[in-house]
């Protein structure tokens, strides 16, 4: 909804702004097509296209879920790996940097995809373990993915991660203690955001240019 909204306004102050017809690198509308970093209106309705798309016919299913936390581990872990200094895979220039560079970590490249996409997989996996029933394995793949993915969120330095994980813990937490089945599992991730926060806590990191 809050999407669908933000669309309108952009699409009004399309209409009434000075800058309207003012155009991209491509000779098409910047505003509508975007221009260089910033997306246009045509991407921010399908974003909230996919979104309506999803929230309506989408389904909450644990093989997603399980999914989505091991995508969300091999993820971390890559970027816990490039993050100590490693070029791992070599998913970045080596002539020009290794480890990792301060716009570019893990497998999306994009430091603020990586971060976009931590911000939906987290509640995903954390919400997840708390209202699935999951056999040992999975619990411990999922309470690993989450402590793991909180711990990266927080060390890739992303903006909106570190809006996102305090909104997180605001929102979902009160609404899955109040019901006492789910109290304990819930606790558990609690703990496990503050594990996240108290490795993050422990490193600073700097990535390291090549001196080749």
């Amino acid at each position: 909804l809050f999407l669908v909204l933000f669309f309108v306004g952009g699409l009004i102050t399309w209409l009434v702004a000075p800058y309207g017809d003012a155009l991209n690198y491509d000779g098409q509308s910047a505003m509508f097509y975007g221009d260089g970093r910033y997306d246009g209106l045509l991407f921010y309705f399908t974003y909230a296209l996919i979104y309506f798309t999803v929230s309506r016919f989408g389904s909450f299913k644990s093989a997603y879920i399980k999914a989505f936390a091991v995508v969300l581990l091999i993820m971390s872990l890559i970027a816990v790996i490039q993050l100590s200094g490693h070029n791992f895979m070599n998913f970045y220039p080596v002539k020009s940097h290794k480890g990792w560079h301060h716009n570019f970590v893990s497998t999306l490249g994009n430091v603020d995809i990586t971060g976009g996409f931590l911000c939906t997989a987290v509640p995903l996996v954390g919400v997840g373990y708390v209202v699935f029933r999951l056999n040992r394995v999975f619990s411990a793949l999922f309470l690993i993915s989450h402590t793991v993915a909180i711990y990266t969120m927080l060390s890739i330095g992303v903006d909106v991660t570190l809006v996102t994980l305090p909104a997180l813990m605001v929102i979902f937490l009160p609404i899955l203690m109040r019901n006492r089945r789910y109290a304990a599992k819930t606790l558990e991730i609690g703990v496990s955001i503050l594990m996240g926060v108290w490795l993050s806590l422990l490193v600073d990191y700097r990535y390291v240019e090549s001196k080749k």
